[in-house]
């Protein structure tokens, strides 16, 4: 829990991070061919997932502000950018969402 809050700003999205990692080490342990500590295996997990969510989670400014109903200043906080550019990025998601819808 604590090596994904590193990567990602809020508790909740940390406690996800870290239920993904549970699944999949569930799964990809009995291929775990014991060539490394278990440690440094699941280290590379917990950071690789977390990493992948935090990039993600900064190109989706447009859903986190409509569908998860955000401020622009917890969007900008939990995106480490200037509330500017949320607005700015959520208002040019909203026009390529409706030349897509026509």
């Amino acid at each position: 829990m604590r090596r994904c809050g590193r990567f990602l700003p809020r508790h909740q999205g940390a406690e996800e991070v870290c239920q993904e990692v549970l699944d999949k080490v569930a799964a990809k342990l009995p291929a775990f061919e014991w060539r490394s500590k278990f440690g440094t295996w699941l280290h590379g997990v917990v950071s690789n997932s977390a990493l992948s969510t935090y990039r993600s989670l900064k190109h989706r400014p447009f859903i986190l502000r409509d569908i998860s109903q955000l401020t622009y200043a917890e969007i900008a906080e939990e995106l480490e950018a200037p509330v500017g550019t949320v607005k700015s990025q959520v208002h040019d998601a909203r026009q390529a969402i409706q030349e897509l819808l026509g």
